[in-house]
């Protein structure tokens, strides 16, 4: 039940958060989209703060019981309904005239109702076919990710790749899926997209087991409340950067330079992790607030760059920016499902992996040593974006 309800609510999050993503492309100006973008990111790092101190302050009236777990519960609600009507009454979006329709040669009754039952068989058997192909490989992939399948792994995993590749051919017979995806076609928006998706993915190879590294590792006493005060210190340090970066970016009409300082900040965090398995809590904290800088730096940009690059801005952003936005959302869930059988396997003595024996918090190196990839990556990736500096 509780997984039903969490996937509920993330489904209702990110329908959300998809349709906001074409808020700023539609209501402000381009000389202005850092500006707007650098708040955005600020509000997010101060929601963040506020959010985990309304629910931990609640806890702390009603502790950790059912009340105080329905009182949190109730402050999310309150949250999201508040910031629910302050969009819908402030934000005055400019509605979009409609698509013309095809005018073709004259079709008769009985031949337009015997096409249009034609096309919309073909398109439910496409869309039957689509679904039931994507839900075998999600439940194949949780199976690979989470069962223990022994002799079954390989017939499991030819399951998920079969039913991944019948999703793919089906959704290609889906023109309104297809055109979804069209923004692709643009080489500005693809390097885009796959560079937000990769920052993202370093960010979340890392803050998803901060509180097993301060558990197994450092060794603190109370791992929960240390990667929650690691966690702050990052967000402190995001938050400047996240103000003035948007501002500036509009100020020298530069992107990537964010982007490129972002990605270096990160990865040379990471890398100290990596090499060093730090244990001291007063230098993690401020290598938090250092990594909290490239994150902020690259958030008060990432909606103006990708604002720069829509190639259908005025028929599409919303559409576009929906898209871009799933380059935030997907890697979120498929770097902490990937990443943890790497972690718990490495770290466990016993194990061979390319000659190298686990244990000894290989699984920590493991995943420092992605991330920090996947930061340089995301550096290679914005380069190749041309039309923005």
């Amino acid at each position: 039940t509780f997984i039903a309800a969490y996937l509920l609510v993330q489904l209702s999050n990110n329908a959300a958060g998809a349709a906001y993503t074409g808020v700023i492309p539609d209501v402000v100006r381009a000389e202005d989209r850092g500006r707007a973008s650098g708040l955005l990111g600020t509000m997010n790092q101060l929601g963040t703060v506020v959010g985990v101190g309304l629910v931990g302050l609640t806890f702390k009236l009603y502790g950790d019981t059912r009340a105080g777990l329905l009182a949190g519960y109730g402050v999310v609600a309150i949250i999201l309904a508040i910031t629910l009507l302050i969009t819908v009454i402030a934000v005055k979006e400019n509605p979009h005239p409609p698509l013309p329709r095809d005018r073709g040669g004259p079709v008769g009754p009985r031949e337009r109702r015997f096409s249009a039952r034609r096309a919309f068989e073909t398109v439910r058997l496409g869309v039957i076919i689509c679904i039931a192909a994507f839900l075998v490989a999600l439940i194949a992939l949780f199976a690979i990710l989470l069962a223990p399948l022994g002799a079954w792994l390989w017939p499991i995993a030819a399951v998920f790749v079969a039913s991944g590749v019948v999703t793919v051919l089906a959704a290609r017979q889906l023109p309104a899926l297809m055109a979804f995806f069209q923004a692709f076609r643009s080489n500005d928006f693809f390097w885009t997209f796959a560079t937000r998706a990769l920052v993202t993915l370093g960010i979340f190879s890392i803050l998803p087991f901060m509180e097993l590294y301060f558990r197994d590792v450092v060794r603190t006493p109370d791992a929960g409340a240390a990667s929650a005060f690691w966690l702050l210190a990052v967000i402190a340090g995001a938050i400047i950067p996240s103000m003035i970066g948007g501002v500036l970016s509009d100020r020298t009409g530069r992107r990537k330079l964010f982007v490129y300082i972002s990605s270096a900040m990160q990865a040379v965090v990471v890398s100290v992790l990596l090499f060093g398995l730090v244990r001291s809590l007063s230098l993690l904290y401020v290598l938090g607030i250092l990594y909290g800088i490239g994150y902020g730096a690259y958030y008060a940009v990432d909606w103006a760059l990708a604002c720069d690059v829509l190639p259908n801005r005025e028929e599409a952003a919303g559409r576009d920016m929906a898209l871009w936005h799933v380059s935030f959302t997907l890697p979120q869930v498929l770097a902490p499902a990937i990443l943890a059988g790497f972690l718990h396997f490495l770290n466990e003595p016993g194990h061979q992996l390319l000659g190298v024996s686990s244990g000894n918090d290989l699984g920590f190196r493991f995943i420092f040593g992605s991330a920090a990839l996947w930061f340089i990556l995301g550096t290679v990736m914005v380069s190749r974006i041309r039309g923005v500096r």
